[in-house]
């Protein structure tokens, strides 16, 4: 399979590359919530404050963002109700293939922003 060539335009602590590993982290949590069941699971404080390290499964979740209109999570959420199982595959393409690749803007095919 052939990927296109991508570059990450931005730099600093919250933009470009430094900014999609914290997207890939968040994805990577919501997938364990995704998958915790009825059980649920405690998100870490530090990536999820609105929910005070209480215990939450994806329903709850689900919920609990749309009725206080928390949208700092839509994006991971819709990736992971899209992908379902797949989602921490499609992740491991995009680091392999965006992430460590680290094109120049020059040489892509596709330039991303944030």
């Amino acid at each position: 399979m052939s990927f296109p060539k991508i570059h990450i335009n931005g730099k600093g602590e919250n933009s470009g590359v430094n900014k999609w590993k914290l997207v890939m982290r968040q994805i990577s949590y919501i997938y364990d919530l995704y998958n915790s069941g009825t059980s649920g699971l405690v998100l870490p404080r530090e990536a999820f404050p609105e929910f005070r390290g209480e215990t939450v499964t994806w329903d709850s979740f689900l919920i609990e963002c749309e009725n206080r209109e928390i949208t700092r999570f839509h994006a991971s959420m819709s990736v992971v109700s899209t992908l379902e199982d797949k989602t921490m595959l499609a992740m491991e393409i995009f680091q392999r293939e965006v992430l460590d690749k680290k094109y120049q803007a020059d040489d892509a095919n596709i330039v991303l922003t944030t």
